[in-house]
């Protein structure tokens, strides 16, 4: 029996007033629970002023309903960098990768990886393979499939005539206790101004990488690298994706058919300004979307989340836009093909040099936005946005009691939240075959669901051996 899925009816976002979180640009942030309370914590890194450039690193603490205090956690102040979180060693917790710059007249970059005790104590790990890295990106991902989170990271190592030089891309295997070695022998092409994703794009199984950036000749280029499983990565020849630096790069199933489409933004050749979106056929074979109506901005960051919850990625973009190189930010709403439309009634702040966090900062359900960058004015904002969305169309428990699915697709932890507290909710996942996957029966008002050990596929949700609807397990 279907069930129609829960929805966000009456989209709409509203900006925290006095959340107490530093004004950033040029940096990059993170949503993730630093303390293993259950609440999304935020780390912020970025220039706090431009003029001269001062970098900072911050890490706020929610208390689990969105109010945040920022503690007394010692990092490098970065800015032009990125961050990552994983758990590198398996104990639990999420651990740090922080890389950029130090430096507020010239460039002094680093790498550094944290270890986390699970109580957002972070400890520096020591003699690490990782170069200084500056103008960087970074991901964390499986890359030779055996549970553990590795590293790939891309950037500048040096300076030289008054520009970043000895640009590098490079993957690091996780031996699953947190030391990482460089996986050699891969001919990556080095870049930085960069930005990378991951993502398995010929559903393999395994996970690729495209990267874009400048190259040692100061080109923009975008690269990617199929993953051969072996330790090895094969470029892919003649992809359609134009050469672009100084942006933003995500894999998300646009149309719902389980491949990794892809968004790419930034400034390519002769500093023409791009967003594009390419739909995969399953292999790895792009197509581009003439008309997907995206702003061009460069500069940029892209934010992809489920922001209505009919089971679709959307899409939030922020940047400079190509003819007025004023700033901006948009919502899009994905209609489930592939087809955006704006979200033009809501308003965002518009920034440049901007950096995007996604996470339910507020545990209502629904996914919250965090943004920071540089405004018209040049000076830094960092602005929270709560999804304060209405919801309708759920599963019925029973009378007055709304199940919400959330995250859908996911992938690893699903969870299912109803009205009011009951003893007797039986969680059952059916495989497409009707094999019974999982079955528990749940007390309380919520379940937390660990999927990791299921295949990617589309499973059944049944609840109480009544409600079902598709849940999609994926590993990007």
């Amino acid at each position: 029996m279907g069930v129609p899925p829960l929805f966000a009816q009456g989209l709409n976002f509203e900006k925290v007033a006095n959340t107490g979180l530093q004004n950033m640009t040029a940096g990059d942030v993170a949503i993730f629970d630093a303390n293993n309370d259950g609440a999304l914590d935020i780390l912020l890194t970025g220039e706090i002023s431009v003029f001269p450039p001062q970098p900072s690193t911050k890490l706020y603490l929610n208390d689990g309903s969105g109010h945040f205090s920022e503690t007394t956690t010692s990092f490098p102040n970065v800015g032009l960098g990125a961050v990552g979180h994983a758990d590198i060693d398996q104990d639990g917790d999420e651990d740090l990768f922080i890389c950029g710059t130090s430096g507020s007249s010239m460039p002094a970059p680093v790498s550094v990886l944290y270890k986390n005790d699970g109580t957002s104590h972070f400890t520096e790990v020591t003699n690490t393979p990782f170069p200084p890295l500056y103008y960087a990106d970074m991901a964390f991902a499986d890359f030779d499939n055996d549970g553990n989170a590795d590293i790939v990271i891309t950037g500048a190592s040096g300076y030289a005539n008054d520009n970043p030089s000895n640009p590098v891309a490079e993957i690091y295997i996780n031996d699953g206790n947190g030391n990482f070695s460089e996986l050699t022998g891969l001919g990556f092409a080095g870049l930085y101004n960069s930005s990378v994703a991951c993502g398995d794009i010929d559903n393999d199984g395994d996970a690729d990488v495209l990267m874009m950036g400048f190259d040692e000749n100061n080109s923009p280029q975008t690269y990617l690298y199929a993953n051969n499983s072996d330790g090895t990565f094969t470029a892919v020849a003649n992809t359609i994706f134009p050469g672009l630096s100084q942006g933003d790069a995500a894999f998300l199933d646009i149309d719902g058919d389980n491949d990794a489409d892809l968004i790419l933004s930034g400034i390519g050749q002769g500093n023409s300004i791009t967003t594009n979106l390419y739909r995969n056929d399953g292999s790895g074979h792009f197509s581009l979307i003439s008309n997907a109506s995206l702003l061009p901005v460069a500069l940029s960051s892209i934010g992809v989340s489920d922001f209505n919850a009919d089971g679709h990625p959307d899409i939030i973009l922020s940047g400079i836009m190509a003819n007025s190189f004023s700033a901006a930010t948009k919502l899009y709403i994905n209609e489930g093909t592939g087809v955006f439309s704006e979200a033009n009634t809501l308003v965002f702040d518009a920034v440049g040099e901007s950096a995007t966090a996604i996470g339910d900062i507020d545990n209502d359900g629904l996914p919250d936005i965090l943004i920071t960058g540089g405004n018209d004015s040049d000076m830094p904002l960092t602005a929270l946005y709560q999804n304060k969305s209405s919801l309708s169309i759920g599963q019925n428990l029973s009378a007055g009691n709304i199940a919400m699915v959330y995250p859908n697709p996911t992938t690893g932890i699903l969870n299912i939240k109803w009205a009011s507290s009951r003893n007797d909710v039986r969680i059952t996942l059916w495989s497409v075959v009707g094999q019974k996957v999982y079955e528990k029966v749940f007390s309380g008002d919520a379940a937390t669901i660990d999927l990791n050990n299921l295949a990617d596929g589309m499973y059944l949700l049944e609840i109480n051996g009544q409600e079902q609807q598709k849940i999609t397990k994926r590993t990007w």
